[in-house]
């Protein structure tokens, strides 16, 4: 039997942040919002764009709720760009509400031959965002640096629980 040790951490990470979340109260009293994308995605841009299908709106803060934990989950990234074995590659993974980046988070690797990076990057990123008077967007971006493509291959969300407030 071969355990994929990322999945597990991964896997491991996200029942830590249930068990957290459910210490303010009952899991099932909170609403959730939840956006993915199944389809095969990259970019090259030097400068972040929004990566396709992870975004919705959080609604405004009311008496019942006042803020929300948003979670990005980016299982299957990984690094490719041009030049030789050995080259630096990287890239970054923002959580941007109403444009503004509310967390980011920076992944590298070096080049293997024919510039592939060197594993797999899977990548949680995890915020607490306060609620405003108004809705707010919330979206998941990225961007290459130092000339490297960020690759998606099948899966990624973005999901909002929004908590109750006190």
């Amino acid at each position: 039997m071969t355990i994929d040790c990322e999945r597990q951490i991964f896997t491991e990470l996200a029942a830590t942040e249930a068990l957290a979340l459910t210490a303010r109260g009952s899991l099932l009293e909170q609403s959730l919002l939840y956006a993915q994308t199944t389809a095969p995605l990259a970019t090259t841009a030097q400068f972040p764009v929004p990566i396709t299908g992870l975004a919705f709106a959080l609604p405004a803060h009311t008496a019942a709720y006042g803020s929300a934990i948003v979670t990005l989950s980016l299982p299957d990234l990984y690094l490719t760009g041009p030049g030789l074995r050995g080259r630096s590659l990287g890239g970054v993974v923002y959580v941007k509400v109403d444009g503004v980046v509310a967390a980011e988070r920076r992944i590298s690797a070096k080049a293997l031959s024919g510039g592939a990076g060197n594993c797999r990057k899977p990548m949680t990123i995890v915020v607490k965002i306060e609620l405003d008077s108004t809705a707010q967007r919330v979206e998941a971006a990225w961007q290459g640096i130092r000339n490297s493509t960020i690759t998606m291959d099948d899966f990624g969300c973005i999901s909002a629980m929004l908590l109750k407030t006190e």
